[in-house]
This record gives structure tokens, sequence and C-alpha cells, in this order.
């Protein structure tokens, strides 16, 4: 017994050691959800709505369900409506749906690291919301969906100016990963202002009205 534990030592340190020297920063932000669930979202880029009613043969029904064993059971209250998820099963049938390994994910999330282009649309002072302190308001839309966020303007286009950083992120590294791998000028500038985005404290301090999602 004793060889054999000496024998996983040597083993366990040989995995560890070419782990940490090949990627040394893959588990530095394992322990930020948020940032896991967001890059988990751009992978799969599946998300749903949460409601708690549905529309079956012209009736209202409220009859969503959550299961005893979801993180979400007996949850009151959702601080998005946004939820990215793995598995879905539909019965044509029974005219249900089952969705499995979901999470909560934020509205900062989904409009970061979805793989759509932002657009900003124009609205009308009339549907402006009371609970943005701004009198330049706009609409930010993730392009051929329903999903929309209301800010001010000056927000959602620093919005779109970090969801080029990020982009240009994506790109430098599938360089590196696939091709010879040359310097990319464009990424250390876009790079250094989502930095200083992050410094600040920006989205922090991002507040947005609503978000709509047909699923």
């Amino acid at each position: 017994m004793a060889t054999l534990e000496k024998l996983r030592k040597i083993h366990f340190d040989y995995l560890y050691d070419g782990l940490y020297d090949i990627m040394p920063i893959a588990d530095n932000h394992s322990d930020n959800d948020e940032l896991v669930k967001a890059v988990l979202f751009s992978g799969i880029g599946t998300i749903l709505t949460h409601r708690n009613w549905d529309i079956v043969k012209n009736k209202v029904k409220n009859n969503t369900h959550v299961f005893l064993t979801s993180v979400n059971f007996k949850r009151q209250k959702y601080p998005s409506n946004f939820l990215v998820y793995i598995n879905e099963t539909r019965s044509n049938i029974r005219k249900t749906t089952l969705v499995r390994e979901c999470s909560l994910i934020s509205k900062i999330s989904v409009l970061l690291f979805s793989n759509r282009n932002l657009g900003i649309i124009e609205i009308d002072k009339e549907n402006f919301s009371e609970n943005i302190p701004s009198t330049d308001q706009v609409k930010l839309r993730l392009d051929n969906t329903n999903v929309e966020l209301l800010c001010d303007r000056v927000q959602a286009q620093e919005l779109i100016n970090c969801k080029d950083a990020l982009m240009a992120g994506y790109r430098y590294y599938i360089q590196q990963l696939t091709e010879i791998g040359e310097p990319n000028s464009k990424l250390t500038t876009l790079g250094t202002r989502f930095y200083l985005y992050l410094r600040l404290g920006f989205f922090k301090d991002f507040s947005v009205g609503y978000a709509i999602m047909e699923s």
C-alpha cells in the first residue's frame, strides 16, 4: 500500500505540474460564477426567458413547474429573466417542454457573450422608462432575436465597444491557437478599454430598464 501511495503521489505531481505549466491562468477566475455562466453561454448559445404562465389552446395557464432537484426550486425572486440551459425536451403530444441544466444569467452577460451583434434602436420619448435617469434612452437589441434592453445612449455605445473588445480577444486567441500567431494591434487598444471598464466599475453601476425575449 505504501508503494501504491508513493506512485499515486508521483503521478499526481506530474499531472499537476504539467497542467500548471501549460495553462497557468486556466482557473484564475473559476470562482466567478457569473463569468463561468457567461463563458458557458458563449459556447452553447441557448437561452430562455423565465415566466410563470403559458398559452395553450388560446387559454392562459399558470402551470410552470420547477423540480425539487433544481437550484431554482422555491426561488421567489429572479434577479434576471434569462436562463442559460444545455438540454431541452419537447413533447408534441402533451404540449410541454422540459429544460434541464439551467442557471440564471445576467442581462449584461447575455449582451456581451452572445455570438450575435448588438444594434441601437431609436425609441420615442413616450416609451422612456422612469426607472432610468436619462433623457436620451435607446434600445439595445441582439440581431435576429427579441432580446431588447432599454438603457442610456452612452451606456449602449460603451456596451457595444466592450463587446468589440471581447470579440477581438476571441479572434486573437483563435489565431494564436490555429495559425502562426501574429501580434494583433487592434486587440491591444480594445483590450485596454475593456480592462478600464472593469477597473472603473462600469458593469457594477450599469442599469437597464427591462428585457424582452420570446422563445
